[in-house]
C-alpha cells in the first residue's frame, strides 16, 4: 500500500460530533450532520477519517425542519435511513421513506423537507477527498 493512500479503518458513531450551521449548535429543531469520512482536509496526515474519491456522512432532519435548496458541482447521493418527508429536485419535489435511494447530479438545486412525525436520517455520499471541497450555493428564496 503507497504511503500517500489513507488507511482503512473502522469508524463509530460516537467517534464523530454533530455539527450545526453557526448560531444553531444544539438545537434540537435544526438541520444537524456528521461526517464520517473525509471530514478532514485533503493534506492532513493521520487523520482518523481521511480519505480518497469519497466522503460520506448522516444528515438528521426533524420534524417540520428542512435543508434548504442549493446547488453544488458534485453529485451527491441521499439514502433515507429513517423517516419520510420530501426532496426537491430541480423543478420536481418527490416523497422519500425510509429505503428511498436519491441520485442528485451535479448543479441541480435540491433541498429535503422533514414532513413526517419521525426525525429524517439520511445517509449522505460525495465522490470527493473531502466535503470542504463541495461549495453550497444555498438558493433560500426557492421554497418548496
Amino acid at each position: 500500500m503507497s504511503s500517500d493512500m489513507p488507511l482503512p479503518r473502522k469508524i463509530q458513531d460516537d467517534d464523530v460530533e454533530w455539527e450545526y450551521i453557526k448560531g444553531e449548535e444544539g438545537r434540537s429543531d435544526v438541520v444537524r450532520w456528521k461526517t464520517f469520512l473525509g471530514g478532514v482536509d485533503a493534506d492532513a496526515e493521520k487523520a482518523a477519517n481521511n480519505t480518497q474519491g469519497i466522503t460520506m456522512g448522516v444528515c438528521e432532519v426533524p420534524p417540520g425542519a428542512k435543508l434548504d435548496a442549493h446547488y453544488h458541482a458534485e453529485h451527491e447521493v441521499y439514502y433515507v435511513q429513517h423517516g419520510s418527508g420530501e426532496v426537491l429536485l430541480g423543478d420536481k419535489t418527490v416523497t422519500v421513506e425510509s429505503g428511498s435511494c436519491i441520485y442528485v447530479p451535479g448543479d441541480l438545486t435540491h433541498g429535503i423537507k422533514n414532513q413526517g412525525e419521525a426525525t429524517l436520517t439520511l445517509l449522505w455520499i460525495f465522490p470527493t477527498d473531502t466535503w470542504s471541497e463541495v461549495r453550497y450555493h444555498m438558493q433560500t428564496e426557492q421554497d418548496f
